[in-house]
């Protein structure tokens, strides 16, 4: 799924940090009014999260990597008990944020304009879209794109498929 939104609320379910976005625009996926994501990183070099009150375009995956049953491992850095944990809090339904993180792009306004933040040694832009400096300008890795910009990229990718 590809999502814009706000998010609503950030909680522990099961001791893992999950948010709940309200989504302003769908680009890509089933249209619906919210969805739940994990905000909290699973293994060393993921850094996703998420705060509460941001509006964020999400770059999503519904394949959360729980255990069928607690006696069941998983790969990352969540509770056995996480699925029962989800079930009891009436979640049936989670996604976590792709590339490792990568794919929260909070919108910040700058001139009376919205922009995204991401990272550009990892989101490959066309060398015509034009950057700005990221809400940490000593992170030269970290930039801000028009959102405008970056939807219009995302429709284009999503139609010529």
């Amino acid at each position: 799924m590809i999502v814009l939104g706000k998010v609503a609320e950030v909680r522990s379910v099961g001791g893992v940090q999950i948010a709940r976005l309200r989504i302003t625009e769908t680009l890509k996926g089933a249209k619906r009014r919210e969805l739940f994501f994990l905000a909290q990183s699973t293994w060393i070099c993921d850094i996703s999260a998420a705060k509460q009150g941001e509006t964020v375009l999400l770059f999503l995956f519904s394949d959360v990597p729980v255990p069928a049953t607690d006696d069941e491992e998983t790969l990352f850095s969540l509770p056995k008990t996480f699925k029962r944990s989800l079930g009891e809090a009436g979640i049936t339904e989670m996604f976590r944020i792709a590339d490792a993180g990568r794919g929260r792009m909070p919108v910040r306004v700058m001139d009376h304009q919205r922009f995204v933040t991401l990272w550009v040694d990892d989101v490959k832009l066309p060398k015509d879209v034009e950057t700005f400096d990221g809400a940490e300008p000593k992170h030269s890795f970290i930039r801000s794109v028009r959102l405008g910009d970056i939807l219009h990229l995302v429709n284009e990718a999503i139609s010529s498929r």
